[in-house]
């Protein structure tokens, strides 16, 4: 977590959350009600927009059991995009080896280029 800037922080940290909720099967207004914040403040979280109190990271770290460090435990390095990454398997899986060969093939010829 080196040459982190607040936004991305805020933005990263946001990120565990909500991966941590949905690992959970909490709605925001479940976590909202159990951390005695409004809802929209917790949004403001998720979305990076507003970043934690210390109360709020001890209320976290205790709710999704984890120590509060794994919350702020962050890399700096951009997040894989998963929706993007599964409407790419899904196009594959419906296009058959033929279209999967294709990507293939363009996806190395692009990778070869930029290494």
């Amino acid at each position: 977590m080196h040459n982190l800037d607040e936004k991305t922080l805020k933005k990263k940290v946001g990120n565990l959350i909500v991966k941590q909720r949905k690992a959970l099967k909490i709605s925001q207004e479940v976590l909202a009600e159990k951390l005695d914040i409004h809802v929209r403040t917790l949004g403001k979280i998720e979305n990076g927009h507003s970043f934690v109190t210390a109360d709020v990271l001890c209320k976290l770290s205790e709710i999704f059991n984890i120590p509060p460090k794994a919350l702020l435990d962050v890399e700096d390095k951009d997040e894989i995009d998963e929706d993007k990454l599964n409407i790419i398997v899904e196009k594959l899986r419906s296009g058959g080896n033929e279209k999967i060969d294709l990507y293939f093939n363009i996806i190395n010829l692009i990778d070869s280029k930029y290494n």
